[in-house]
Formats: structure tokens, C-alpha cells, sequence
């Protein structure tokens, strides 16, 4: 018969008393290398057969665990031996590592005493398992939490749902073992049959804390494809469902904020420059109040692909909840969407002054070269003509929206254009009188000539 049949582990089969034991053998056994000579060989030897014997028991100690881990008792095999039970056993072993230890060896054999074996591949494995067993999940929960948390659902006969994420984190923090894979199978099979009566149970009854309990459930285990689709679009309707309720809250919330967002633009001067932004601020409450509806609206046409959680949100009220919230909300949405086609023409008058600003700047004044002032008055005025244009098509669409500055500007642009015009027509007059005069003059000269030609003729006659 094994140890492992054998002993019960209640009482431990490693003793506190035996650990205590075992810390004088080796404290003596270390006292002895560290005297030395012959008083050392003497105190030695004369607890070699203690030292020899709690090897042993230390080996068959080892060996029970090993073979309980084996068995997939892991933590069974941790808690058999009195806690300390694999430290104490080292140091046992330690004075074996000593320098100098060879020495020793040396002498022993020689009297032919018997010396302590030690297994340390026995060792490594039973250390390697313990390490495993502290291993931690994302959690922080190690192996052995979560193998105790497993025992007392088992004890308990806890929830399968809270067995199979057991079972699956252990899993995986022990990967190497198929005995965890062969104790998921059945349970979770047996819990993806449960899953879809619980949820329907939970729905008829209005259990929210319960349903999110069942959709996390159902979203964060591993159900290697034994989950049904008809449960699957039931976890899915749920989940809607269960947003749904959310985003109605949600809704509330953004069409308050929206609505005093818009309080706040009717009281800015439409002029001032505080008003887009008041604006700019509205129009993003609003883009968040529509995101949100759009939200409810597609969680609500999800839950309602399944027929209870489809009568639950009728009995719940929620679109018609939503729909109050949208009428109350309409007109403020009317009136921020005028200001917001307002702003838009705002904004082109707006533009259409800086124009008319910069086209005033740019006129030409008289002066310097008269073909030089013509050309920039002609340049000018063709701009000015088009600018005009566009003045009035933009004042013909939007007759009602004209602010009174675009008029004064526009009446500024009308007086420089006859400046300009005036100036034009003057210097082409001044052109004429001149050009005329030079004219005038040659003519003069000519008809002097001809005079003087026609009286020397006639005297020559004579």
C-alpha cells in the first residue's frame, strides 16, 4: 500500500513535532561540520543514524506527495505535511552543499558509517509542483486559491456557471494536467442546458443584477462550441436589453444638457464672437444626444429579436420612454438647428465684408502715371463688379438675414466705385483736352505755314 492510501493527512503525516525534530538534526549535524577535526567527526557520527533516518522520512514524504499530485490532488498534496515541511527537509539536505562536504564523505566512508541519500530529482519534482501551485492568474488568485475555491463549490453544491470559470482558470494555470479538462466536459456541458432556463427565469422575473451575472457568464466562458445558438441570440437580447436601460438614462442626461446648452446660446449677442462659440458647444450636446438615441434605437431593435426580452422592454416602457424624451426635446433641436443655418449665412456675410474690406484697400487713387492709374481702375472695377454680384445673389437667397453691417459695407464699396469712376473719367478728359490742344497747336503751325508760303507765292509774282 502507497503512503498516499495509507496516511489521511489529519493529523499530517509530517508532524510540527517531527519538523522540530528534524531542525535539531540538522542544526547538529551543522554544528559538527562547523567544529571540525575529531570532536566534530565524534558529535557526527553519533547522529549519523538520525540524520540518516529523517532522510528517509523526508524521501517517503516526498514521495507521497508526488504521487498524490500525480492523481490531480495537487493541493491535497501540499496540505499533508505540516506547512514548512519542504524548507525543513532542505535543511537537511543543506549541510551536503557545504564546501568541504567531500571531505567528510571521504572520512565516513572510510569507517564505513552509512550515509544519507539524497533523491533530488524526487525533490525538484515535489518543488516544481508547489511552485505551480503558487502560480497566480490575472487576478492575482494563485492555483491553490482557486483549487480551495473549487472544493468549497463542490461542497456547497455551488452554481456550475461559478464551477466551469473555476475549473477553466485552474486550467488554465495548470495546463499540463487533462484531469481539469476531463472534470470541464460534463459540467459544462450540463450548465449551457441550465444557462438558457436560467436567463428566461431571470427575464420573467426582472432580475437585472441576475441577467448581467448570466450575460457575463455566458460571454467569459469557454464553451468550445456546446453553447446553443438559440441561447446565444437570447444572451445577445438580454445584453441589448440590458443597455437599453442604460442608454435611456443616458438619453435623459444628454437632452438636459442639450437643452441648457441651448439656453445658454439664447443669451449671447448674435454679433459677438461668444456666440459661436456658445454655438460650437450647443452642436456638439446635440451630436451627443443623437449618437445616443441612435444607440437606444439599435440595443432596442436587438432586444426585441427575442420574444421575451421583447415583451419585458414593451413592459418596460423604454421606447416609449425614449420617444417622450425626443418629443420634449424637438424643439430645441428645431430652434439650434435654425441657429446653426444662421450661422452658416453669418458666416458668408461675414466673408463677404472681409472682401469688400480688402477690395476697398486695394482701390487706386489718382495720381503718378495716368495710363497706370487706368489700368488699376479698370482691374478694380471689374472686381468690384463681380463682388457686387455676388453681394446680391447672396443677399436675394437669405433677404431676411442680411445683417446691417454687410449694407453699410456694401454702401462703402458703391461710393468707392464712383470715386473710382469719377477719377477715371476725369483723367481720360484731361487726356482729351490735351491731346486736343496738341492738335489744336500742330493745326496752328500748319496754317501758319501755309499763310507764309502763300504770301511769299504771291509776292514773287509781283
Amino acid at each position: 500500500m502507497s503512503p498516499a492510501d495509507d496516511n489521511t493527512g489529519s493529523p499530517p503525516a509530517v508532524t510540527f513535532e517531527r519538523l522540530e525534530q528534524w531542525r535539531e538534526i540538522a542544526a547538529a549535524v551543522d554544528s559538527a561540520l562547523n567544529m571540525g577535526g575529531e570532536p566534530g567527526m565524534d558529535l557526527l557520527v553519533s547522529r549519523m543514524a538520525e540524520w540518516n533516518e529523517a532522510i528517509d522520512e523526508w524521501t517517503s514524504a516526498l514521495q507521497t506527495c508526488l504521487e498524490l499530485g500525480s492523481r490531480g490532488l495537487r493541493d491535497e498534496a501540499g496540505q499533508w505535511h505540516a506547512d514548512g515541511f519542504l524548507e525543513v527537509g532542505d535543511s537537511l539536505h543543506a549541510p551536503t552543499k557545504r564546501a568541504g562536504w567531500d571531505d567528510w564523505r571521504a572520512a565516513l566512508e572510510e569507517r564505513e558509517i552509512p550515509l544519507p541519500q539524497f533523491d533530488l530529482e524526487l525533490r525538484n519534482a515535489v518543488h516544481g509542483m508547489a511552485e505551480e501551485l503558487a502560480t497566480r492568474d490575472i487576478t492575482g488568485r494563485s492555483l491553490a486559491g482557486q483549487i480551495a475555491g473549487l472544493r468549497r463549490n463542490v461542497l456547497i453544491r455551488g452554481g456550475l456557471g461559478e464551477r466551469l470559470t473555476l475549473l477553466d482558470s485552474i486550467r488554465g494555470l495548470d495546463p499540463g494536467r487533462e484531469v481539469w479538462t476531463d472534470m470541464i466536459a460534463p459540467i459544462r456541458r450540463q450548465r449551457a442546458e441550465q444557462l438558457e432556463a436560467d436567463i428566461r427565469t431571470a427575464v420573467g422575473a426582472r432580475d437585472f443584477a441576475k441577467l448581467a451575472r448570466l450575460v457575463e457568464e455566458a460571454e467569459t466562458v469557454n464553451w468550445e462550441g456546446q453553447l446553443d445558438g438559440r441561447v446565444v441570440a437570447l444572451v445577445n437580447a438580454v445584453k441589448h436589453l440590458t443597455r437599453s436601460r442604460g442608454l435611456l438614462h443616458a438619453l435623459g442626461e444628454s437632452a438636459a444638457q442639450a437643452r441648457m446648452r441651448c439656453q445658454e446660446l439664447r443669451n449671447q449677442p448674435i454679433n459677438l464672437p461668444s456666440f459661436s462659440a456658445a454655438l460650437r458647444t450647443a452642436l456638439q450636446a446635440r451630436q451627443t444626444y443623437v449618437a445616443t438615441r441612435q444607440q437606444l434605437t439599435q440595443s432596442l431593435q436587438h432586444a426585441a429579436s427575442v420574444q421575451e426580452t421583447k415583451a419585458l422592454s414593451a413592459g418596460l416602457r423604454i421606447l416609449d420612454q425614449g420617444r417622450q424624451v425626443d418629443a420634449s426635446m424637438k424643439p430645441d433641436l428645431e430652434w439650434l438647428g435654425q441657429q446653426e443655418q444662421f450661422e452658416k449665412v453669418r458666416l458668408q456675410f461675414c466673408r463677404l465684408e472681409d472682401e469688400v474690406q480688402k477690395l476697398m484697400e486695394r482701390a487706386p487713387q489718382l495720381g503718378g502715371s495716368w495710363d497706370d492709374f487706368k489700368q488699376k481702375a479698370v482691374k478694380w472695377g471689374q472686381a468690384a463688379g463681380e463682388l457686387r454680384i455676388a453681394a446680391n445673389r447672396l443677399r436675394s437667397s437669405t433677404p431676411d438675414l442680411v445683417p446691417p453691417s454687410t449694407a453699410v459695407h456694401l454702401a462703402d464699396l458703391e461710393a468707392g466705385a464712383r470715386r473710382v469712376k469719377q477719377d477715371y473719367d476725369r483723367v481720360v478728359f484731361w487726356e482729351k483736352v490735351v491731346i486736343g490742344s496738341v492738335i489744336g497747336g500742330l493745326l496752328l503751325v500748319l496754317l501758319v505755314i501755309i499763310l507764309v508760303v502763300a504770301f511769299a507765292s504771291r509776292g514773287s509774282s509781283r
